[in-house]
């Protein structure tokens, strides 16, 4: 007996909020819904050319300046042609509460 096996594309996929965000070296893609737990929840996952993953302190990147649009269309085509659905955010930062 022949088994029969759908064509269909899935038409679901999971979107991942990402941030863009310059460094002195390039530009930095920050998935701020991705927590590494390995220390104590305070650092992202991010994403740099390169297949370079790594974690980044969320005081870190808290400072950096926003990428343009121009800026980022690099590394976000990227990372969408490894098979990511990103969503851009574009929040206003939080004011710093000074004590």
């Amino acid at each position: 007996m022949a088994v029969k096996i759908s064509t269909q594309k899935l038409s679901k996929f999971v979107i991942i909020p990402v941030r863009f965000y310059k460094e002195s070296d390039g530009i930095l893609a920050v998935f701020p819904k991705e927590i590494d737990y390995r220390h104590s929840g305070v650092f992202n996952t991010c994403y740099a050319h390169m297949g370079q993953n790594a974690s980044s302190q969320r005081s870190y990147h808290y400072h950096l300046p926003k990428a343009t649009r121009k800026e980022y269309l690099p590394l976000y085509r990227e990372l969408r042609a490894m098979g990511y659905h990103l969503r851009v955010l574009n929040v206003k930062r939080r004011p710093i509460k000074r004590r």
